[in-house]
């Protein structure tokens, strides 16, 4: 038996410590969340990857530096995909929030039309993971 995990395992592992982050938020949060995740595979499939990225981030409108709920979950979803594809495409300079992310690079000269169709593609295959996660643990709760 081999030690080794598939890069599937992986995702699984990335998504679910992401997830159980988005747990610990305000409901609101929370159902925003799941909400975005739930759609954003279709966002990518009819806008592209940019635009769908583009939508995140100008709905984030800096809410994680002023400290806004509201738009918390188009934040924290941003990053999530943000930080799994950079890794997954060895965009070491997009990695963190100074330099702008997933939607940096894949507008910037080097990303050529196969890194961006590949980036697609991983983060099509993430989101799976998200929405599978988001759908299981952050259920509206049952009115009493």
């Amino acid at each position: 038996m081999s030690e080794r995990r598939t890069i599937d395992q992986e995702r699984a592992q990335s998504a679910w410590e992401a997830v159980r982050k988005v747990s610990q938020q305000k409901q609101e949060i929370r159902d925003k969340y799941r909400s975005l995740v739930r759609g954003f595979a279709a966002d990518v499939m009819t806008h592209g990857l940019g635009q769908a990225l583009a939508f995140l981030r100008a709905k984030s409108g800096g809410s994680r530096k002023k400290g806004k709920d509201a738009n918390a979950a188009h934040d924290m979803l941003y990053w999530h995909i943000s930080k799994w594809v950079t890794k997954q495409m060895r965009w070491k300079n997009y990695t963190d929030e100074k330099n702008g992310g997933l939607l940096h690079a894949i507008i910037a000269e080097e990303c050529t039309s196969a890194d961006y169709r590949r980036a697609t593609t991983e983060t099509l295959a993430y989101v799976e993971w998200l929405k599978r996660f988001a759908e299981a643990e952050l259920e509206k709760p049952e009115p009493n």
